[in-house]
């Protein structure tokens, strides 16, 4: 069994994501609370994750929710790094802190803590990389059902994008731990 489905490590992981998070709001500041999110995200994957999907239709809404909150806890991340890193720089409006500007391998204070390939490959899940625009595109598809079916929205879409949140996590955690 992986801790996915495990009904008891489930929770003491997510103690995990608290720690690393509540490590990067300390980074950041601001009084900026990175896990404050935690405990609406573990409600909304404790159906999910626990499901046996016997009947998806049951939880494909709750996998929905939880993989529209996985992408905007993703891009709030993002965004609260990138804050971070221009404050004595220059003035970053909310607005040009897009998602896809984040993930840009224009954007040369991301791509010095991601690495360019990296940042190309959460942009080809997250959005779209290159000016043929492939990717899976899951933000804007969830955000505005763009090419979507009920099947498509499932537990394996919503622990996806749940590592791909990790992985953010893990490299921003890595950055700070290391600077």
């Amino acid at each position: 069994s992986s801790i996915w489905h495990d009904k008891e490590l489930f929770p003491d992981f997510l103690q995990w994501y608290d720690k690393f998070l509540n490590f990067i709001s300390e980074q950041v500041g601001g009084n900026i609370d990175l896990a404050e999110d935690l405990e609406s995200l573990y409600i909304m994957l404790q159906p999910v994750i626990l499901s046996d999907e016997a009947v998806y239709k049951d939880i494909t809404p709750l996998c929905y929710g939880a993989a529209m909150f996985i992408c905007a806890l993703t891009e709030k991340l993002l965004r609260t790094l990138y804050f971070y890193l221009m404050k004595d720089k220059m003035y970053v409006p909310l607005s040009s802190a897009t998602l896809g500007a984040l993930l840009s391998p224009n954007n040369q204070e991301m791509v010095n803590i991601f690495g360019e390939d990296h940042l190309k490959s959460l942009s080809f899940f997250f959005c779209t990389v290159g000016d043929k625009k492939i990717g899976m595109n899951y933000r804007n598809a969830l955000a505005h059902w763009i090419g979507l079916r009920d099947r498509d929205i499932n537990s394996m879409l919503v622990a996806k994008l749940f590592y791909l949140y990790t992985d953010v996590i893990n490299t921003i955690y890595l950055y700070f731990y290391e600077e």
